[in-house]
């Protein structure tokens, strides 16, 4: 049965992928400067504000073009998760690209490196955690096979009854 709101949700959960996608690129570049907004250079601040237009455009091409926005709402898979790691690296390759062609400079590595690594984990989250929420409202206390084996494995993990008593794994 396909859900009547389904945009509605994967405009929801696009905005939290670009919102976690910006703030892991401004964690990555705030770790580099020891945790202190006082140690940043304003002139690396107004390049981290300058790239932001990039970072946004890129990331949401590369969700729509990847098939991420509408795909891993129901289950995570293999698949998405490949797909996650993906589109990250395209994001950051894309970004150092314009980053140098563009504008003549880049950030520095960790803001690369860092905003790659906390994205593909915040993404990898947002995707378990609203797979999670959608099996803990389910019919009451019960455990839910699928029928089908070529998917069996992915219900393990989501194995949950509405009391969020773990089932079998």
């Amino acid at each position: 049965m396909k859900k009547k709101y389904w945009h509605i949700e994967a405009i929801f959960l696009t905005v939290i992928d670009i919102v976690t996608l910006v703030f892991a690129h401004f964690l990555g570049l705030w770790l580099r400067f020891d945790l202190r907004i006082s140690m940043l250079p304003s002139q690396l601040l107004d390049d981290f504000v300058s790239l932001l237009l990039v970072l946004v455009g890129t990331g949401l091409f590369f969700l729509w073009y990847s098939g991420l926005v509408t795909s891993v709402w129901r289950m995570s898979m293999q698949r998405e998760m490949l797909k996650i790691i993906w589109t990250v690296t395209a994001i950051e390759i894309v970004q150092i690209l314009l980053a140098y062609s563009t504008f003549g400079w880049g950030m520095p590595a960790m803001y690369y490196v860092m905003g790659c690594c906390l994205t593909m984990f915040a993404w990898f989250f947002v995707r378990l955690a609203y797979r999670h929420i959608r099996y803990l409202h389910r019919a009451p206390c019960e455990l839910h096979f699928m029928t089908n084996a070529k998917s069996n494995w992915l219900r393990m993990m989501g194995l949950f009854c509405k009391w969020k008593l773990l089932s079998a794994l």
